[in-house]
């Protein structure tokens, strides 16, 4: 082989390496901004049950922080689940608000506990996939690496709308705190 042709080899496999990376970056970007919302989701269901209830600040800070998603979801819905304290509008953001949250938390889950793959199944192109953990399934990498994919396993797309979720949830909470703009940068 002539040094040119190993030139244009080297190069061939050093741009297929790079496409690599920028898969697998994209869905480290897609994961990191879905980690950003995912906070302030949490950060703002805090800072609503501080606004809401009478109960010292620090104790509710303390319930929430030692709690997994799950239950601070539990949490929140208990002490915010007199409609008295709602004017009619932000009733129905509460509720919505519930919903969101309960389809957050699989998403969330699967999200944070999974690995991060990079594959090409039929008729796709080759792409990153984020694989969550499955509880009392011990072959559910071998059930993705058979194409049998639920809702365990995210494309960076799906990062991106589960990230969309949480955005939309972080919003609704502060509308109920009366506020309309971001108060972070985005």
């Amino acid at each position: 082989m002539t040094n040119s042709a190993q030139t244009k080899r080297g190069g061939r496999r050093y741009r297929a390496k790079q496409r690599g990376k920028l898969g697998v970056g994209r869905m480290n970007k897609a994961m990191g901004e879905f980690l950003t919302a995912q906070g302030r989701v949490e950060l703002t269901m805090i800072l609503l049950l501080m606004m809401m209830r009478d109960e010292d600040y620090e104790w509710i800070f303390d319930q929430m922080s030692e709690k997994p998603f799950g239950d601070k979801i539990k949490f929140f819905k208990k002490y915010t689940a007199d409609e008295s304290q709602f004017s009619p509008e932000n009733l129905i953001l509460r509720n919505q608000i519930y919903e969101d949250l309960d389809a957050l938390l699989p998403q969330r889950n699967s999200i944070v506990h999974g690995e991060t793959y990079e594959d090409q199944f039929k008729g796709r192109p080759k792409q990153s996939y984020r694989v969550g953990v499955i509880k009392n399934n011990i072959e559910y990498l071998e059930d993705y690496s058979m194409d049998k994919h639920g809702s365990n396993v995210f494309s960076v797309k799906q990062v991106q709308d589960a990230t969309a979720l949480a955005n939309q949830t972080w919003r609704n909470i502060n509308r109920i705190r009366g506020i309309e703009g971001s108060l972070w940068w985005d």
